[in-house]
């Protein structure tokens, strides 16, 4: 399980345990016991060396350059995209106010518009 430290736009943190493996996410809640609040599973292993906070949301990638956006409150994936012209997998995920940062294990650095709804 990750400690989830890392920083998204709205520097926030997930207050709740992560399990980051394999195909799977799962976050945990923490009501007295350690419990799943929910899991998702991706196509394939997942390939980010951890997972990046943004908007509400834990965004992972796998084996197959996909990019998934899953919301922290319940799991649902917000949004996904692939990039099927890519070679090999996405290792980091970063950001600032405009634009997500994907960079893969070949150096190849790549940057999605960030168009968040209102209140996001």
């Amino acid at each position: 399980m990750y400690g989830c430290h890392l920083i998204g736009i709205e520097r926030e943190l997930s207050p709740n345990p992560i399990e980051f493996q394999g195909h799977t996410v799962r976050l945990f809640s923490t009501d007295g016991k350690l419990k799943t609040k929910w899991s998702q599973e991706a196509n394939a292993n997942l390939t980010t060396h951890g997972p990046f906070f943004i908007s509400g949301n834990i965004v992972v990638a796998d084996e197959t350059k996909h990019l998934m956006a899953f919301r922290l409150s319940d799991g649902t994936l917000d949004w996904s995209f692939k990039f099927v012209e890519w070679k090999d997998p996405i290792t980091v995920i970063a950001s600032d106010q405009k634009y997500i940062y994907i960079g893969t294990q070949d150096d190849k650095l790549s940057a999605l518009e960030l168009k968040l709804s209102a209140g996001r």
